[in-house]
């Protein structure tokens, strides 16, 4: 989905950077995983994609032994990248 990216740890976390720009991060707990966005917009505009999840800021959790949908990702980086 990003073949030009870079990976780095920002905050102990892996992140996705592109262009100068965190795209995407993750993080693992005991009990849930985060989905970090970089950007407060981006979880604004896919409010309703995200409804299902606990949603904060500019990221959401889900749980450890859930898959998040393939277009889903898709439209999160992307719109990311727009912003």
């Amino acid at each position: 989905m990003l073949p030009s990216a870079i990976e780095e740890i920002s905050y102990g976390a892996p992140v996705w950077v592109l262009d100068g720009k965190k795209v995407a991060g993750f993080c693992a707990f005991k009990n849930h995983l985060v989905y970090s966005t970089h950007g407060k917009i981006v979880t604004e505009a896919l409010a309703d994609e995200l409804a299902a999840y606990k949603v904060s800021k500019a990221s959401f959790q889900f749980g450890v032994s859930e898959t998040l949908p393939e277009a889903l990702l898709e439209k999160l980086v992307q719109t990311r990248i727009a912003e």
